[in-house]
C-alpha cells in the first residue's frame, strides 16, 4: 500500500485531496489504529497521552488524505494547550469542510464513551448533517458495522470541549462514523455495555475494530476509498 507522511499541520491545510479524519481522545488507541490501517508503522505512537500538538496528514494510495487529529481528555496539559487544542480543530474543520468525507470517532471499547467523548459526539453532529438522518454503511461492512436506528435531534454542544461558535461551519456535510478500538481486550459484556451507551447517544454506524488482531481494516478501507472517489 502507498502511503506517505505528508507533514504536521497547524494552518495552510492542504485540500487537494478528500480528507478521512480520525478523532479520539488520548491513549484510545488512534496512530495504532491507522498504522493497522494502512499495514505500516507511519503513526507514531507516543507513550505520553496528549503529544500530538497538530493536524498530521498521510497521503494514501495518493487519492487520499488521511489526517490525524490530537488526542483530546489529557490532564498532564496547561489550560493555555488546551486552548490552543480547540482552536486547532475548529480551524482545520472550517478551513477543510468541503475536503472533509468521512470522521472516524475513535472510542475505547473497554472504557466506553467519556463525558468529553460524548461532547465530541454533539460538537460534530451539530456541526455536521450527520444528526439530520440516517445513513448505512456499505453492504460490504455489514460483518462488524452496528446501526444504532435512533433519530433525534441533537443538542448544541457545550463549551468545554470546543468553541460553541460554530455558525460558520454549517455548511460542513462530513459522515460521521463511530469506531470502538481495542475489541480484542474487551469482554462481551463491555462491549455490550459501550454499544448500548453509543445507541442513546448518536445515529452514526458503529465499527468494531481490533489493531492487535486486525479485526474490521478492510471495513475500514472500503469507507475511506469509496467516500474518496465522490471527490
Amino acid at each position: 500500500m502507498n502511503v506517505r507522511f505528508v507533514g504536521s499541520f497547524k494552518s495552510d491545510f492542504l485540500k487537494d485531496k478528500p480528507h478521512v479524519v480520525f478523532v479520539g481522545r488520548s491513549n484510545v488507541g488512534k496512530s495504532s489504529l491507522i498504522n493497522m490501517l494502512v499495514n505500516r508503522k507511519i503513526a507514531y505512537v507516543s507513550k505520553v497521552p496528549g503529544k500530538t500538538r497538530f493536524i498530521n496528514l498521510f497521503e494514501l494510495e495518493r487519492k487520499i488524505y488521511l489526517a490525524d487529529a490530537p488526542g483530546y481528555g489529557f490532564a498532564k496539559v496547561s489550560k493555555e494547550e488546551q486552548e490552543s487544542w480547540k482552536k486547532l480543530m475548529e480551524s482545520y474543520f472550517f478551513d477543510c469542510k468541503d475536503v472533509i468525507s468521512n470522521v472516524f470517532l475513535l472510542i475505547d471499547s473497554v472504557v466506553g464513551p467519556t463525558e468529553l467523548d460524548k461532547m465530541m459526539i454533539d460538537w460534530l453532529e451539530y456541526v455536521s448533517y450527520s444528526h439530520l438522518y440516517r445513513w448505512e454503511l456499505p453492504a460490504s461492512t455489514s460483518a462488524f458495522a452496528l446501526s444504532a436506528g435512533v433519530t433525534s435531534d441533537r443538542p448544541s454542544p457545550t463549551s468545554e470541549l470546543l468553541y460553541t461558535e460554530t455558525k460558520h461551519l454549517s455548511n460542513v456535510k462530513f459522515k460521521v462514523i463511530v469506531v470502538l478500538t481495542k475489541i480484542d481486550k474487551a469482554s462481551q459484556k463491555e462491549v455490550e455495555r459501550t454499544l448500548d451507551k453509543l445507541k442513546s447517544l448518536t445515529n452514526a454506524p458503529i465499527l468494531l475494530t481490533s489493531s492487535k488482531e486486525g479485526r474490521g481494516r478492510k471495513e475500514l478501507l472500503s469507507l475511506v476509498f469509496a467516500e474518496s472517489k465522490s471527490f
